[in-house]
């Protein structure tokens, strides 16, 4: 939207992407389907935003990279402001939200142990943090582990879901698909 306020309705769509991918750093920026309407002009698609002067727009991008927040994380900021911003008056709310918040934190925590125990049990720690160097197909060994999270441990929600790499990571380098299994098994 900042994009669309400066650079106005004239921007073709193509350009704006590129524009946004660059300044998007915690979060992948994709494009999907069909592209050949991306040298199409924004303002086709939305309305009239014309390009307006910001003197401001300097403290501005400073102040929004110190206040972005990763879409994972989105689900805790908005449980933590809950609780702040809650009455403080009302006791039992402020009690929910504060559940809320700790039911938030226990499932992260829940989820980065699980997956820093099954890359140590099963390769070493490194393969927590490694990021495949060349494409393979992880295939079989990821279909398997990732029914074995399903049935075991409830599946991936948006926080744990950045583990899948791990998955891909031990498949690809390790293959042992039934240890990898009977190891989730285990730990959920």
């Amino acid at each position: 939207m900042e994009n669309l306020e400066a650079a106005g309705k004239q921007e073709s769509l193509e350009d704006q992407y590129k524009i946004v991918k660059q300044k998007t750093n915690l979060s992948a920026v994709m494009q999907y389907g069909n592209m050949s309407f991306t040298n199409l002009p924004v303002g086709d698609f939305i309305g009239d935003t014309s390009p307006r002067f910001d003197v401001h727009k300097k403290h501005h991008d400073e102040h929004h990279k110190s206040t972005s927040v990763n879409s994972r994380d989105i689900p805790l900021h908005l449980s933590y402001y809950r609780y702040l911003r809650a009455d403080a008056t009302d006791f039992a709310r402020r009690q929910q939200l504060a559940f809320e918040l700790i039911a938030e934190l226990s499932s992260r925590n829940y989820y980065d142990n699980l997956f820093m125990s099954l890359a140590t049990e099963i390769a070493d720690e490194s393969i927590f943090h490694a990021k495949p160097q060349i494409p393979a197909v992880c295939g079989d060994c990821c279909d398997k582990v990732n029914k074995a999270m399903e049935e075991y441990c409830g599946g991936y929600d948006d926080y744990s879901l950045q583990y899948s790499r791990v998955v891909y990571n031990l498949c690809v380098s390790n293959g042992e698909t039934e240890k990898i299994v009977e190891k989730l098994r285990e730990l959920c």
